[in-house]
């Protein structure tokens, strides 16, 4: 399958609104690398009969960025290979030690000791640790998490939610992708880190889970995250929390306002550069 790697090149302060950009114009993953004292953030989109109108828009929004003060953003393509994408992963993806309990592995590097190891291969889905709406879920995660809890992840992306999720202590976990592609790479990290009989991984959204959790981890973008709330909060047990991420500051109080009336009240806001990440009880 041939992929269109669409790069951004950018000054530092810009690159998570590049990373922005590119997911919100359907890009499978966001990877940041700094060059020479810039940033070039790639996206690959499914090279098929809308690409270049999503290239169109990505350029359209990417020429607004001295308008947002942001500086210059000069926007590439290439055609590549999905072995060629993987590939790229391997140039800068390393260990990377987040909060206090957990280290992000790539799955060939060998994991130092010391944290809970999560092994990781990304493959074609979001999800590496590196950008700041899953590193900030990871987070807040593990301050929630307690022995034998149940646990929803909602666009599992790679899984890395849900694997993190396992090794801090959920006795089970349910995770869920409307991406075809993201669930067969759930289902291989779960392999991988040999936890398939706490991780289940099928293809859907949050209509596939019927029963009740304690935790709902839903880090994908603002409107999926308003439009699922309602059925959060009916499956949320009561004391239960729901870690919103993926959301950008112009959709925060919006977002805010879509949990309070499913019924839960805002405990936590974390802000990182222009992403914020809600967490929520009922």
């Amino acid at each position: 399958m041939e992929w269109l790697k669409v790069e951004i090149r950018v000054e530092k302060q810009a690159a998570e609104a590049a990373a922005a950009i590119l997911l919100e114009a359907g890009c499978q993953g966001a990877a940041f690398q700094s060059e020479g004292g810039v940033e070039l953030i790639a996206g690959y989109l499914p090279y098929e009969g809308s690409v270049m109108a999503r290239v169109a828009r990505i350029e359209a929004d990417a020429a607004l960025f001295p308008k947002w003060g942001l500086g210059p953003a000069q926007v590439r393509t290439d055609v590549v290979r999905e072995e060629d994408w993987a590939e790229t992963w391997k140039k800068f993806y390393r260990p990377l030690p987040i909060g206090a309990k957990l280290m992000i592995c790539p799955s060939w590097e060998e994991c130092p000791p010391g944290r809970e190891p999560v092994y990781l291969d990304p493959g074609m889905a979001f999800g590496t640790g590196y950008h700041p709406t899953t590193a900030m879920c990871l987070e807040e995660m593990e301050k929630l998490i307690l022995p034998g809890m149940i646990v929803y992840d909602v666009g599992c992306g790679s899984g890395i939610l849900s694997l993190a999720a396992a090794r801090l202590g959920a006795a089970v976990v349910h995770a869920v992708d409307v991406d075809p592609v993201a669930v067969r790479v759930s289902r291989e990290n779960v392999r991988l880190n040999d936890l398939e009989g706490i991780i289940d991984v099928r293809q859907g959204s949050l209509e596939a889970l019927t029963k009740g959790a304690n935790l709902v981890l839903m880090n994908i973008i603002a409107p999926v995250i308003m439009a699922l709330a309602p059925r959060a909060g009916e499956l949320l047990y009561p004391g239960g929390c729901l870690v919103a991420g993926g959301i950008n500051r112009a959709q925060r109080e919006e977002t805010k306002k879509a949990l309070l009336k499913a019924g839960l009240f805002i405990t936590e806001e974390r802000v990182q550069g222009e992403w914020v990440t809600i967490t929520a009880r009922k």
